[in-house]
């Protein structure tokens, strides 16, 4: 593959095997290692210019964030699902690896993606009428839904805790009432101790 950048209206034209020509329009990010090729608004990849890969497919790709804004070797990227075609957000390795088996419909970039916390604060669809807010040790891969009566204010102050360096422990510890699962989550945590 051979990749070919015409700076001026920041296009790049891929070769592969010396006859097929793609053509996308690139940004750069904050990473210098790493572009995002957009094909006419519609779909994103990503082009890894140190090994000359091209990642993706993705809807939509926080570029500002993780992985293309050097804070992290991870990033969130929103996929279709093939079968209902329903968008879904997750988080991405740097060799586009899922991180979670679930679907989420967004999720924050503060916390994990970032590199500050194992945190990660993401939504769930459940139904037309309900969605989860969910926070999520990313060792563990255990969670707490937030109680519906403290949004959205309490999201707001929470993503402003988890661009800080705070534990999951302390988290938990720190915001026991406004969780659903709190009581299983801290006998969990008292388990492990023992």
């Amino acid at each position: 593959m051979q990749v070919v950048f015409e700076k001026k209206n920041k296009i790049a034209i891929v070769i592969y095997e010396n006859k097929h020509k793609f053509f996308y329009l690139y940004e750069e990010t904050s990473n210098p290692r790493y572009l995002i090729f957009n094909l006419n608004d519609y779909c994103y990849f990503y082009y890894d210019k140190q090994d000359n890969e091209i990642f993706g497919t993705y809807y939509q790709i926080f570029k500002d964030d993780g992985l293309f804004a050097k804070k992290s070797n991870f990033f969130i990227g929103f996929q279709k699902n093939m079968y209902d075609g329903e968008m879904f957000a997750n988080i991405f390795s740097k060799d586009n690896k899922v991180l979670f088996n679930a679907d989420f419909n967004f999720i924050y970039p503060e916390g994990f993606v970032n590199h500050k916390t194992n945190i990660v604060l993401a939504t769930q669809k459940v139904d037309k009428n309900y969605t989860k807010y969910l926070f999520i040790n990313v060792n563990t891969q255990k969670s707490l839904e937030l109680k519906q009566n403290y949004m959205p204010n309490f999201v707001e102050e929470v993503r402003k805790i988890m661009a800080t360096k705070i534990s999951w422990i302390k988290f938990v510890k720190t915001y026991p009432e406004f969780f659903l699962n709190i009581k299983k989550e801290i006998s969990w945590q008292s388990e492990k101790k023992c």
